[in-house]
């Protein structure tokens, strides 16, 4: 899908079984969350379930048929998500100018 479609729709988290190494940086650069699921949850969801995610615990909770599902952990891609971005987290951490050039 493209970066426009992702953003308009404001997609939050994203979860699958596995990713793509360019997909999963892609996602992360534009703040994304990835999360990945220990099982194929497109044969246990379905469209119009109502679904949050925990992450202090890696869970996935289905609301509609109230079942929970274990996540993998975020590991070091959840500072680059919570910074903003890849660009913001560099420039929160001195990796590149936070000035404006004029």
């Amino acid at each position: 899908m493209p970066r426009c479609t992702w953003c308009c729709r404001r997609v939050k988290a994203v979860v699958e079984e596995s990713y793509a190494r360019i997909f999963f940086r892609n996602l992360v650069a534009m703040s994304v969350l990835l999360l990945e699921s220990e099982g194929r949850l497109c044969d246990e969801c379905s469209t119009g379930d109502v679904v949050t995610v925990e992450l202090a615990e890696n869970l996935l909770i289905n609301h509609t048929t109230g079942k929970e599902y274990k996540l993998k952990p975020i590991g070091d891609a959840g500072s680059i998500i919570d910074a903003g971005g890849i660009f913001a987290y560099a420039r929160k951490t001195g990796m590149i100018s936070s000035a404006v050039p004029s």
